[in-house]
């Protein structure tokens, strides 16, 4: 039997209307105007939606776990996950006098992408929506989006750092993922310095975007391969193990603690514990043509945890991550060019090119 992985958190309706012909509608938004679009596309967004269901799709034992209201939004989120798959929906919480979470994303050619995003739903997560019993019968738990699950921010994060700590307690690997914070919400003026100090001793993986850690951090965005390193030195200290920092097109950075122990409680996923010791590598992304980015980074990650679930060594994981994160990028749909295990296994191995990177890389191993 496979090992089993909760994919929990920020779950949400995205709704992308076809603005292939819509050109500087940037320009556009002004009082009184319209602007015409084509037909929308449905999908389950989130990290539930994206990086849950591309481990799905690799045909990895996965259970589901968001918040959702009682309302129309939530019932054809969950008609989508039936037709997929009638057990992901068995996580997932309805709740009354909340509206489901849904995104409207904006992505027209020549523009990058923006939302208009409703939480909701989100917004009422609270620890209690987790059966921890069930996950201690996983083998890793992630999480993602706490920004906008407003319980897991108040008070310092102590909800959040309670919920990590209950499950390390059970023996659970633990990975956590974040989101760009708005700056004007709760969410984005919390001290996540000091929520990430208190958390990520009992976080395993940390998977943030280089840009959204170094807002909420407040640093400046690293230019070299020394100040990359050094961030995942910050983070390291605060306690986690692995770091695996997503670059845009750029790839992917990872870098491991260089303490065996704090590696050594990982080792119910990861068959060479020595190979993970400090290992330090990046992953260029493979150069293909681009129908669109949404999902990229969620399904990266999906990549990624399916690798280290696998016992891939950390490169062999790297390379999994941007081959799952190019299928993402070669369709209209976050999940839906994600291909069968054996296929995007195959696909690793294969010499296609790789994009440049920008950053200024010294010694660095590039997989």
């Amino acid at each position: 039997m496979g090992k089993r992985v909760i994919a929990a958190g920020h779950f949400c309706l995205d709704m992308h209307p076809d603005m292939s012909a819509t050109l500087k509608f940037q320009e556009q938004i002004v009082p009184g105007n319209l602007i015409e679009v084509g037909s929308p596309t449905f999908c389950i967004g989130g990290v539930v939606g994206n990086t849950g269901l591309a481990l799905y799709r690799l045909q990895k034992e996965v259970e589901l776990i968001g918040v959702i209201g009682n309302d129309l939004f939530g019932k054809l989120c969950l008609d989508m996950l039936e037709a997929i798959a009638p057990e992901l929906t068995q996580g997932i919480v309805r709740k009354d006098g909340v509206a489901t979470s849904y995104s409207i994303v904006l992505e027209s050619p020549g523009f990058d992408r923006c939302f208009l995003h409703c939480a909701g739903s989100n917004k009422s997560f609270v620890p209690e929506d987790i059966d921890l019993e069930a996950v201690a019968q996983a083998d890793l738990f992630h999480f993602g989006y706490p920004p906008l699950m407003l319980e897991f921010v108040r008070n310092g994060g102590e909800k959040l750092t309670q919920l990590y700590k209950s499950i390390k307690e059970r023996g659970v690997v633990t990975s956590l993922d974040t989101c760009m914070p708005d700056p004007a919400t709760e969410g984005g003026s919390a001290d996540w310095a000091a929520i990430f100090a208190a958390t990520l001793p009992y976080v395993d993986i940390f998977l943030p975007s280089l840009d959204e850690i170094c807002i909420m951090l407040g640093r400046e965005i690293p230019r070299s391969e020394s100040e990359l390193s050094g961030l995942a030195d910050y983070l390291i200290g605060m306690g986690v193990g692995i770091v695996g920092i997503k670059l845009g097109s750029d790839g992917m950075y990872l870098k491991s603690s260089s303490e065996r122990e704090r590696i050594a409680v990982c080792s119910r996923l990861l068959e060479d514990v020595d190979a993970w010791v400090g290992a330090e590598c990046i992953a260029a992304c493979r150069k293909t043509t681009v129908v669109s980015a949404k999902g990229a980074g969620d399904t990266t990650i999906a990549g990624f945890i399916a690798g280290i679930i696998e016992g891939f060594t950390p490169q062999e994981a790297m390379r999994c991550a941007t081959t799952v994160g190019a299928c993402c990028v070669e369709h209209e749909e976050a999940t839906e060019g994600i291909r069968s295990w054996e296929q995007i296994t195959s696909r690793m191995e294969q010499d296609e090119e790789r994009l440049p990177i920008s950053l200024s890389l010294e010694g660095i191993e590039v997989v």
